[in-house]
């Protein structure tokens, strides 16, 4: 008789649960989580590479691809599990402990249920490798949130209904902790709770080895030592048999990690730009609010300019553009502030004298440049919803007293409000 490995077990596996994944794993298709997983993605750029790790069918790929510009990509083990991902996502069929893809290529990379099934300093270090400096990670796995006593109990009969999990998470910082140890920052953990109901037949379907189902022996273990459990031990675990039907509670712990050296950070070049307009003989400017709700929360729904972070091999000119383009569909047309090109020796310079160079420290390391621009077109909220508009500079100052400004932006509009109040 052929001996399976461990690796070839978890495959075959998750091959045949693909026929009935739908019916059983009902979280996956949960909008309510799903929602909690993708939202932090929109302080992402609107064209963020994002990876699906052991993302199964590929629902949450594709459902966050309808509603957003994000490029998507689906690892599973599974090839019967990749026949379901629809052409709107690309899916790679590999081992998320090592998924040969280049270093630091994606934005996001999200993983759910599944840590369980692997070795953890194997798959963060993984995770690692390949997320983008201050790309983001964001793990939802299920936690008991039990007394050690049901975890000794829950593991011995989960490990007659799936002996492939490696183990059980007790509580959320366990899986912080562990993330945290391979040099990514925990942001922030978001608790939920879900409520499933399902015949006892169907929660039975998952296939126990390689060759076999449960047997009916295993499956009688099982549902007795469920029936016979008092009210709280129930209530705690989650988990009630009633008649035929089962109804299962799941605490999920989501956490979200920026793959960042909190302690040893690393400054951050930005462009910052001042739009001008002449509307109605007044002149005006385009201001924003910033909505990172995740990677900056303190700093929600603070007035700002648009901006962003210079990327590799771009020059000034071209990222002042893009960036305008991208936070508020305007079309750059001047640059009023003083800019040129030239090279010297196969080598190109940039020549600037900005309107003000500012350097935040402490916990915001950033360096931005202001500059001073013209642009036609009007002002989108469509993609970061971030509510861009024209503020005359006659009530600028007013506009900045009442309301909180990002720290970075605010020498800026007051050397403007300086030179052109």
């Amino acid at each position: 008789m052929k001996q399976f490995s461990e690796k070839e077990d978890l495959v075959g596996q998750f091959d045949r649960r693909a026929r009935t994944y739908d019916k059983w794993s009902l979280w996956q298709k949960d909008d309510k989580l799903c929602q909690i997983i993708t939202e932090p993605l929109d302080d992402l750029k609107p064209t963020a590479e994002c990876l699906d790790l052991c993302g199964g069918k590929g629902w949450l790929a594709q459902n966050d691809a309808i509603r957003s510009s994000r490029k998507w990509t689906v690892l599973d083990i599974s090839s019967e599990m990749g026949v379901s991902v629809k052409p709107s996502v690309r899916f790679v069929l590999g081992d998320a402990q090592n998924t040969y893809f280049d270093d630091g290529i994606f934005d996001c990379v999200v993983c759910r249920s599944a840590l369980h099934y692997m070795d953890h300093d194997t798959v963060c270090r993984e995770i690692k490798r390949i997320l983008k400096e201050e790309g983001l990670f964001i793990s939802a796995e299920k936690v008991l949130n039990a007394s050690v006593q049901d975890l000794e109990w829950y593991t011995t009969w989960r490990d007659k209904r799936n002996p492939h999990k490696k183990r059980f998470f007790q509580f959320p910082n366990e899986i912080s902790d562990i993330v945290v140890e391979h040099g990514l920052q925990l942001l922030k953990t978001i608790p939920y709770s879900c409520q499933y109901q399902m015949t006892l037949d169907e929660w039975l379907e998952r296939e126990n080895d390689v060759h076999n189902t449960i047997s009916q022996d295993e499956q009688d273990v099982i549902t007795n030592a469920i029936r016979v459990l008092d009210e709280e031990t129930s209530r705690r675990i989650g988990l009630r048999i009633d008649a035929d039907q089962v109804f299962v509670t799941l605490n999920w712990a989501v956490s979200l990690f920026v793959n960042t050296e909190y302690r040893r950070p690393k400054t951050k070049i930005v462009v910052s730009i001042i739009v001008e307009r002449n509307i109605n003989q007044r002149k005006h400017i385009l201001i924003q609010t910033r909505k990172s709700r995740y990677t900056e929360p303190q700093f929600h729904n603070f007035l700002e300019l648009p901006q962003g972070k210079l990327e590799l091999d771009e020059g000034i000119g071209d990222a002042i553009g893009r960036e305008l383009r991208e936070e508020t569909g305007l079309v750059l047309t001047k640059i009023t502030s003083s800019l040129e090109y030239e090279k010297s020796n196969s080598v190109g310079v940039e020549c600037f004298i900005p309107l003000i160079g500012v350097k935040t420290m402490d916990t915001l390391e950033y360096f931005a440049l202001c500059f001073i621009v013209e642009a036609e077109g009007e002002p989108s909220n469509i993609v970061w919803r971030n509510d861009p508009h024209w503020v005359p500079v006659d009530s600028l100052k007013a506009a900045i007293d009442s309301h909180s400004v990002f720290p970075l932006n605010l020498p800026m509009l007051s050397k403007y409000l300086d030179i052109c109040g």
